[in-house]
């Protein structure tokens, strides 16, 4: 084996990398592995954080292998640990130390339990002295969820501050040149970082060069103390080794912003004298000095840096929505008994007193202070007498819920009405958009409905955005636990198309206040299959679904499993329109002739989209039988003006000023229904206000029961006339071709049946007043939801 090196080129990055959530992940980590080689200083020890799948770890090695010949990938829990280290020099010994406290099963939405997270250990022979040994450790510890000191995992990740601790005092203590390196979750001085640098010889390379950096971001309380101005992107990257929550970093950007990014777009430069408020130090190297008691020499911090900040050349997406921190360590050797009281370090009393001159000492052994285990033992205390009261409610909860589990499955066959007492509902095909939001709300707020499942479809965007935009919804309205199925991308027979001119790229456009799903989709099942076994799961005749997209996994549902209609109290459908006086609703014009449809001049998108898809279910009798349509000329009926936008902002106790702070979920969904308002103003000339569609398919499940919002379905002045008609849908013609006026592709005609005959339910009116309060009384659930998830 060559000599021992002088210099040791140390990299750490946290790639997210997270299968089926985190965007671009493939091509994101192959670019990784790219840049990894071409790092300056060539990298010769890596540690890699969320690298959950073998082919990207093999990707990355494949980029990597000529100048990191050595690495392993570690594997823990159910899903694996994500941790990975690579190596010039040969790795002798590895293994996976897995957190004895990390998380929590019942909270499988954030998964850190099911991860298995731990610590990635490897014993790594740098020379051919028996010395010559470098033990690495790289982690990713426990997610803070909330500020600390309130944060409810501060004892699970301090718990693992202390137990990767002692791995490295033991690696110290055996002679080893120590290095710790990932994704801690920590800021700088706090408990856990504090037990890190007092309870093992080591320390943060970057406050080692750096001890004045920030000790978070600047809105962060530690921060706020210190008293400084607003830190730019520039002076965070130089001085404040800040590695996430950039705003370089474009997945901290809008999704309007990000949309922006892509293949042959024109590139958007954030200058670096912007204000950089919320990024903050995440990533840690922490190193030993590997000096052996006696002997002359030590490892010293000579340089540290952030890396992996330009984006990805294709994408023009940052490569994680970390970034990377590198570090060189020098071997200063220097003989005799000066050299000794030359490198020698008083003990470290608090653990966090690192000065500028302390990059040239090694490391004493230190000891933690009194004052820190009292520290702990508060934090333990707190923590028991929460979790105390947590697990009682948690048994209150359980208890409850199998007994009204129980008694409504009972209630079910005793109804004395031909409806559940309790509503069954699989929201299916969301294409969306701001009404779809709406929808979502009505829909898992009300207390008529039990929302079992939502199913995403191609429609007002791609099917990635729409699917991302379903878990979005259900977070920020605090139903996140509600499960998302991913559906169609494209129609049965035809190629998909989005509205993009009217809801944006993403198809929310408009806020960039969505949250980031706190669940994401359920991609084990297809969605027909996952729609048919719950509606197959309820007694005949009581289950709704409702369509407010394209109905392609409609169509699939049914034409793969017949029997759901037999299970189904009804089918609401948002699309279609009818045109020719149906209703005095305006249907605006092309030229000096009357439209009839939103998207081409005869046919509303829904439909037109995938008219193959619609034709199926209109045709099947004992379906139609079953199904309300709820066309444009119902929707634009429902307008959102001034008072209706000033009701969903404020709620009914509406300020006389605007002083009063709404809601984050009020002002979201006020700013994703005036998005298109001026569209429908200039086509349709409905002036007085957006319309809102989709929420009214959600309403027509509650017709017959007593939390009806009346749907009238005859003519003024025909009261008791009940209407039923038969639908055809044209399916002849392109896309093209109708959006020219060439043909009615995608046209829905109704012809009016005899009294008496079953057929499709359209309504012609409905109690508008009545549907905006029982929209504003979800809204105050959601709030009260969020509310006092907060607290």
């Amino acid at each position: 084996m060559a000599s021992t090196p002088e210099e040791l080129n140390i990299l750490t990055l946290n790639c997210w990398g997270l299968k089926y959530i985190s965007t671009l992940q493939h091509e994101r980590l192959l670019e990784i592995g790219k840049r990894i080689v071409t790092a300056e200083p060539t990298p010769q020890i890596v540690g890699l954080q969320e690298l959950w799948t073998h082919e990207d770890y093999v990707a990355i090695r494949k980029e990597t292998r000529h100048i990191l010949p050595y690495g392993k990938l570690y594997y823990g829990g159910i899903f694996g640990a994500g941790l990975a280290i690579l190596s010039k020099w040969p790795i002798e010994e590895s293994s996976m130390v897995p957190y004895r406290l990390n998380g929590r099963p019942t909270a499988f939405f954030r998964g850190d339990w099911y991860v298995g997270k731990g610590v990635a250990c490897a014993r790594i022979r740098i020379g051919s002295g028996p010395k010559d040994i470098v033990e690495v450790f790289t982690t990713h510890l426990h997610a803070p969820y909330e500020v600390e000191p309130h944060d409810s995992y501060i004892c699970h990740r301090t718990a693992q501050a202390w137990e990767i601790a002692k791995l490295i005092r033991g690696a110290a203590d055996r002679g080893h040149l120590a290095i710790a390196l990932g994704d801690f979750n920590m800021i700088p001085l706090s408990l856990a970082h504090r037990l890190v640098t007092s309870h093992a010889p080591v320390q943060d390379v970057w406050r080692a060069l750096h001890p004045d950096s920030s000790l978070g971001a600047a809105i962060d309380k530690s921060e706020k103390a210190r008293m400084r101005s607003v830190p730019t992107a520039a002076l965070n990257l130089s001085e404040n080794g800040i590695t996430c929550d950039s705003v370089l970093n474009t997945w901290r950007w809008s999704k309007e912003e990000q949309q922006k990014l892509g293949p042959g777009k024109p590139a958007i430069t954030i200058p670096l004298s912007t204000s950089d408020p919320k990024a903050k130090r995440l990533d840690y190297i922490f190193a030993g000095d590997g000096k052996i008691h006696g002997e002359a020499g030590a490892w010293v911090v000579e340089s540290a840096y952030v890396g992996m900040t330009e984006p990805h050349p294709t994408f023009q997406c940052s490569l994680s929505d970390h970034f990377s921190v590198g570090a060189t360590l020098r071997w200063s050797g220097i003989a005799g008994q000066e050299s000794n009281e030359a490198l020698s370090s008083p003990p470290v009393t608090h653990g966090h007193t690192e000065t500028g001159s302390e990059k040239h000492r090694p490391l004493s052994v230190s000891y933690l202070p009194p004052s820190t285990y009292d520290e702990i033992l508060e934090m333990i205390y707190s923590y028991t007498l929460r979790e105390g009261k947590q697990r009682r409610w948690r048994l209150y909860h359980f208890i409850g819920s199998l007994v009204i589990s129980i008694g409504c499955l009972i209630a079910i066959w005793w109804s004395p009405r031909n409806f559940v007492s309790f509503l069954l509902m699989l929201l299916s095909t969301l294409g969306l958009s701001a009404g779809d939001a709406f929808a979502i709300l009505l829909a898992a707020h009300h207390s008529a409905a039990e929302l079992l499942g939502i199913s995403t479809v191609h429609g007002n965007a791609g099917l990635d955005n729409t699917t991302a935009n379903a878990g979005s919804v259900l977070t920020a309205i605090g139903k996140p636990d509600i499960p998302v199925y991913r559906g169609a991308s494209k129609p049965l027979v035809r190629p998909a198309v989005h509205a993009d001119a009217i809801h944006g790229e993403s198809g929310l456009a408009g806020t960039d206040l969505l949250p980031t799903p706190a669940r994401p989709a359920d991609l084990s099942v297809e969605a027909v299959d996952a729609m048919a076994k719950a509606i197959l799961a309820t007694p005949p005749n009581t289950c709704w679904l409702v369509a407010t997209g394209t109905l392609t996994n409609v169509a699939g549902l049914v034409m793969k499993y017949p029997a759901v209609v037999g299970h189904l109290k009804g089918l609401s459908i948002m699309g279609g329109a009818i045109g020719g006086g149906f209703t005095a609703a305006p249907m605006g014009k092309v030229g000096s002739t009357e439209r009839y449809g939103n998207w081409t001049p005869y046919a509303e998108f829904n439909i037109v989209v995938d008219p193959e898809a619609a034709a199926t279910i209109f045709d099947l009798p004992e379906l139609a039988a079953k199904t309300t349509l709820i066309p444009l000329d119902v929707s634009h009926q429902v307008l959102a003006n001034k008072d209706v936008i000033k009701l969903l902002h404020y709620g009914k106790e509406a300020p006389s000023s605007n002083d009063t702070n709404p809601s984050v979920l009020r002002t979201m969904l006020v700013e994703l229904l005036c998005f298109f308002a001026e569209t429908y103003d200039k086509i349709f000339g409905l002036s007085e206000g957006p319309p809102l569609h989709d929420p009214i398919a959600v309403a027509a499940m509650f017709e017959g029961t007593e939390y009806a919002i009346p749907l009238y379905d005859h003519e003024e002045g025909q009261q008791g006339r009940r209407e039923r008609f038969n639908v055809k849908v044209i399916t002849e013609g392109t896309h093209a071709e109708a959006l020219e006026g060439k043909t009615e592709t995608g046209r829905t005609i109704a012809t009016l049946l005899p009294p008496g005959q079953e057929g499709v339910k359209i309504p012609r009116s409905l109690d508008v007043h009545n549907f905006w309060k029982v929209i504003e009384d979800c809204l105050e659930k959601a709030d009260a939801i969020n509310a006092a998830a907060k607290n």
